[in-house]
């Protein structure tokens, strides 16, 4: 749920900024968030969930 929250607020300021024509503030937002995992990416700690709650 905290990726979520987290996404959606990463998403709120890309477009707020991209909206505005700040092409440089966009440019950290994503530089400052790649090392986060894609929702969709089965990294390591949604391997581990699935092995104790059996998924």
């Amino acid at each position: 749920m905290h990726t979520q929250i987290l996404y959606g607020q990463v998403l709120t300021d890309l477009k707020d900024f991209l909206k505005n024509n700040e092409l440089e503030q966009a440019k950290t937002v994503l530089t400052d968030t790649e090392h986060l995992h894609p929702l969709s990416a089965e990294n390591v700690v949604f391997q581990r969930y699935k092995a104790r709650y059996k998924i």
